[in-house]
């Protein structure tokens, strides 16, 4: 996808990738690997709002690996794109380019931690000129497991804009899940009740 007017979500982009920082030492495991999913989102997906040549391109500079065939089919389902990994003693995380979605995948980490991260990037975008709506808040079950899904549009009404970004978090609590955490980004065209 083809973004029609990428400045209009400059902003937006600059305000979510300086919003975090985790300064504190003290932190578990399980928030390290939050912190560190969430990083890893901020600095591919956001930082590339719909050019995932570009959050590719970070993937590979940043020593990520391109997934296996088989894995990434089994990611992907059928869908066009690409999937990246990078395994370290905190954990391991993919990065799942389907274009226009940017998603990072966490095998492990505290979910409370993803939430509360995601939370703080709204809460610090939040700012004239720009629309922040939550869409969704929900349990959904998935592979006999509850997942909680937060959707949340976000426009920049400043300029007008013609794209706007949508951000889904989906965390479980469950460490038999196959993957306990999935932040998305993906951009989309607002209509004209989302612009008001």
């Amino acid at each position: 996808m083809k973004l029609k007017n990428p400045k209009s979500l400059f902003a937006i982009c600059a305000a979510l990738t300086a919003c975090l920082a985790h300064a504190d030492d003290s932190v578990t495991l399980g928030q390290k690997q939050a912190n560190i999913a969430t990083d890893i989102f901020v600095e591919s997906c956001v930082a590339h709002p719909g050019n995932n040549k570009a959050s590719a391109d970070w993937a590979k500079q940043k020593g990520m690996q391109p997934a296996n065939d088989k894995f990434t089919a089994d990611v992907l389902r059928g869908r066009p794109g690409q999937v990246w990994g990078a395994s370290s003693p905190e954990g391991q995380f993919i990065l799942v380019l389907s274009e226009p979605m940017c998603s990072v995948w966490a095998r492990q980490a505290d979910a409370a931690g993803v939430e509360q991260n995601m939370q703080k990037i709204i809460k610090n975008i939040k700012r004239p000129g720009t629309k922040v709506k939550s869409l969704v808040d929900k349990t959904i079950m998935e592979g006999g497991l509850n997942y909680h899904q937060q959707a949340t549009t976000i426009i920049n009404t400043k300029e007008k804009a013609q794209q706007g970004l949508m951000m889904i978090s989906t965390t479980t609590d469950s460490t038999m899940a196959p993957v306990q955490i999935r932040l998305t980004l993906s951009p989309f065209t607002p209509d004209a009740a989302d612009k008001k």
